[in-house]
């Protein structure tokens, strides 16, 4: 059987918390805006439309959503050096080893150091991944006055926005928001707690979720209220998870 007849795949996305109005500059001094990055680099957009159309369509159909993410299992995804995955499904075989050179290309351009890349499985998306230990990044600890980051899965997203904070997710209140964050008590947040969940799709793919702690939701939450504290102090009134 061709490759791209293969049976289609979900995809999984992530979202990032936002400062409504604000324009994110797109330098790479963390390993989150080194992914991000590669992620929207010309030339990364450029090799996927060419790609022949059969192959770009089998792509756009299963390819993860977020194409490159830090890797948080071995590093911060705020640090300015660690390790980031470059997911490989959706991609033609054959042609992995030159996307592995595309992707090289664009960190040389970004002036970045890395480590040689290896492609391995992914044990949570069930797709091969390259990944590339970033070991020198110039552009480190630059002095920008930006809000603070944060990326989550889409389902943790709906989870703390919709369950634990009963919020929309897009327009919301900076302040009420911060005062919401500050009236979570534990019974809001332990039903959202599990020791990890499996899920097998249809086609077979095989989806891992990592467990999700009482201190995994501090965290987030607390997180998400500097970003609304940031907002505040600096004449924005709402954020939004997009």
């Amino acid at each position: 059987m061709n490759w791209y007849k293969k049976a289609k795949l979900n995809k999984i996305a992530t979202m990032d918390v936002v400062v409504d109005g604000f324009r994110y500059p797109q330098i790479p001094e963390t390993l989150l805006n080194i992914s991000n990055s590669i992620m929207y680099s010309p030339q990364l957009s450029n090799y996927l439309k060419n790609l022949p159309e059969e192959e770009r369509e089998y792509f756009k159909e299963n390819h993860l959503t977020e194409l490159v993410t830090p890797d948080t299992s071995s590093s911060k995804y705020n640090a300015p050096i660690g390790h980031i995955n470059i997911y490989l499904r959706g991609l033609n075989p054959n042609r992995i080893k030159e996307y592995n050179q595309l992707i090289q290309n664009i960190l040389k351009t970004l002036k970045l150091e890395f480590d040689e890349p290896k492609i391995d499985i992914s044990n949570m998306y069930d797709s091969k991944v390259l990944r590339i230990n970033i070991t020198r990044n110039p552009h480190a600890y630059h002095q920008l006055d930006i809000p603070p980051e944060l990326n989550l899965a889409n389902e943790n997203a709906s989870r703390i926005f919709n369950g634990i904070l009963k919020t929309p997710m897009e327009d919301i209140n900076a302040a009420q928001l911060i005062s919401r964050i500050n009236s979570i008590t534990r019974k809001d947040k332990i039903e959202f707690e599990h020791e990890g969940l499996e899920e097998q799709t249809p086609s077979g793919m095989k989806i891992i979720e990592p467990p999700k702690s009482m201190e995994y939701y501090d965290q987030r939450l607390e997180r998400i209220k500097e970003i609304a504290q940031w907002a505040l102090d600096h004449g924005y009134k709402t954020i939004s998870v997009i």
